[in-house]
Parts: C-alpha cells; sequence; structure tokens
C-alpha cells in the first residue's frame, strides 16, 4: 500500500508537469515575472532605505506573492474533480494527489521567487546585503518562496472546495482581501482582530522581510527632512550669535525627534533569529495544515452529488 501510494504521487507529478508544458502553463510564469517586475520598479530608490517605504515595498512584495501563489493553483483540482471521483473509486490515494501536486506546486513557486528576487536585484540596488543569519538576497528569497508557496497551497485547499472553476476565481478575490486586511499595514490591528490577523500568511510575511531590512533601525523620510532642518537652524543659531537659550530649545527639539523616533520600534519586525525563523515556520506549519485539509476535503469527493 505504501508503495503504491508513492508510486502514485510520481505519476501525478508527471501529468501535473505534461499538463504545464501542453497547455503552455509558461505563461503564468511570466505573468508572475512581469508582476514582480512592477513590484520591484513601483517603490522607488527609498525602499530598503526608509522605514515608511520599506515597510510598503515589503507589503506589496507579500501582496505579489500571495496573488502569484493563489492564482498557481486556486483552479487545479476544481477543474479535474470529475476525473479524480472516477479515479478514486479505482485505487487514486486523495494524499498520493494532493502530495504530487504539492510538490509541482513547489517547483513553479521556487522558480517564480527567483524571478521576484532577481527582479529586486536588478531594480533595487541598496537591498541589505547581510540579514538576520545569511545573506539579505538570499534571506528575501526564502520568505517569498515560503509566502508565495503557503498561498498556493492555500489555493489548492480553495480548489478542494468549490464547485467549479468560476465559483473558484469568485473566492479568491475574498481570500485576497483577507490576506491584505489583516497584515496589519493597512490598518493597525488591536485585540481580536489582532488575533484573527495570526492565522494570515501576510502577517508574518511582512514581518519576515521588514525583520531582514532591519526596519526598526532605518528613519522615515519626514523624520530625516525635520532632523535636517533642525540642524540647519542650529547652524544658523550659531552664525547668529544667537542667546544660549535659544540655541538650548533648538537644540532641545532636535533631542527630542532623535529619541521619539528611536522608540518608534516594534518588536514584531526585530531584526532578530527568533522572529525571522518564528515567521518562517509558522507559514512552514500553515502550508502543511492547508495541505492536510486540501486532502481532507476531497476524501469526501465520493459522496459529491455534482
Amino acid at each position: 500500500m505504501g508503495s503504491n501510494r508513492f508510486s502514485q504521487v510520481g505519476v501525478y507529478i508527471g501529468k501535473c508537469f505534461r499538463i504545464f508544458w501542453h497547455e503552455k502553463g509558461w505563461k503564468v510564469v511570466l505573468f508572475g515575472a512581469i508582476i514582480s517586475a512592477i513590484i520591484a520598479w513601483v517603490p522607488g530608490d527609498k525602499m530598503f532605505v526608509y522605514k515608511v517605504n520599506t515597510k510598503n515595498g515589503a507589503f506589496a512584495i507579500v501582496c505579489a506573492c500571495i496573488w502569484i501563489g493563489l492564482f498557481n493553483s486556486i483552479q487545479s483540482i476544481c477543474r479535474e474533480r470529475k476525473i479524480i471521483k472516477r479515479e478514486h473509486r479505482t485505487g487514486l490515494h486523495i494524499s498520493s494527489y494532493i502530495l504530487a501536486h504539492m510538490i509541482y506546486e513547489l517547483c513553479i513557486c521556487f522558480i517564480q521567487s527567483i524571478i521576484m528576487v532577481l527582479a529586486l536585484f536588478i531594480f533595487r540596488n541598496n537591498i541589505p546585503k547581510s540579514g538576520v543569519i545569511l545573506p539579505g538576497l538570499l534571506e528575501l528569497f526564502i520568505s517569498c518562496l515560503l509566502i508565495m508557496y503557503a498561498s498556493d497551497v492555500l489555493g489548492i485547499a480553495v480548489s478542494s472546495f468549490v464547485k467549479n472553476e468560476n465559483a473558484a476565481m469568485a473566492a479568491m478575490p475574498f481570500v485576497l482581501i483577507i490576506q491584505l486586511v489583516l497584515a496589519g499595514i493597512i490598518f493597525e490591528l488591536e485585540g481580536s482582530v489582532n488575533a484573527v490577523s495570526n492565522v494570515t500568511i501576510s502577517k508574518w510575511g511582512v514581518q519576515a522581510i521588514c525583520s531582514t531590512c532591519d526596519i526598526n533601525h532605518m528613519q522615515d523620510a519626514f523624520t530625516v527632512l525635520q532632523i535636517e532642518t533642525e540642524e540647519e537652524q542650529m547652524e544658523e543659531a550659531l552664525d547668529r550669535d544667537l542667546k544660549d537659550s535659544e540655541i538650548e530649545d533648538i537644540e532641545e527639539k532636535y533631542m527630542d525627534q532623535q529619541l521619539e523616533d528611536d522608540e518608534r520600534t516594534d518588536d514584531a519586525y526585530d531584526s532578530s533569529p527568533g522572529v525571522l525563523l518564528s515567521c518562517w515556520m509558522i507559514m512552514i506549519v500553515y502550508t502543511i495544515l492547508y495541505g492536510v485539509i486540501s486532502v481532507l476535503a476531497l476524501k469526501m469527493v465520493d459522496k459529491d452529488k455534482r
């Protein structure tokens, strides 16, 4: 029985790649490459330099990874539902079928994540050279891969539940909006909403990327402008030989601004191995969970009246 399961995995992996070849699945990869290039180009040179710009850029990367992952797989199971039902009655193991799809989708996500990181490397020359535990570019690649693959397997889970391809595409915006709203970037999440956000991929994806970029030690562009203005005012004050009290007042504003910027940190984005590895591990656990849910949902296929 065990060897039969493994042989079925191999058969269905081969089937997935044949479908990819004959149905020109490379178009999906090309489309993902275009999205990656846009995401890498749009944030501008301030990404990886200033806090707000980097956080927004990280959110854009996560959005793109989730969208690409969902788009890869959200129709993959439901369009074969009749075939699955027939083959399950003749000995198909649902776990083998889902595992084959997960392995195939991992290969696709691996390629798409490489393209995403290459786009960032080409368009953004200020990517952190060193990350938390690995080179910055490698950590970004791992984060993008985990975000994209977790979303991909989530798409498989949704596709295992819905009735047909139209229902799958109708469900996709709903799933995507939940991920984006609960990422903690658009809205500040508090209380029960923050607790619910823990089940999203987006929240952990943003935290992983921000941890690699060491966002807590970046300044805001507006803060930098304020500090530069106050430095100019201080120099002018010294040139004009102002009273000591006036100079002290300017110095106090300058120090207050720096202190305020230093205090504006978030432990969730801390550049530490604990934060980064926790985010990666949570996304891996969610990926496995979505795979298990897919198997359980598809095991009901024999009771399907459709």
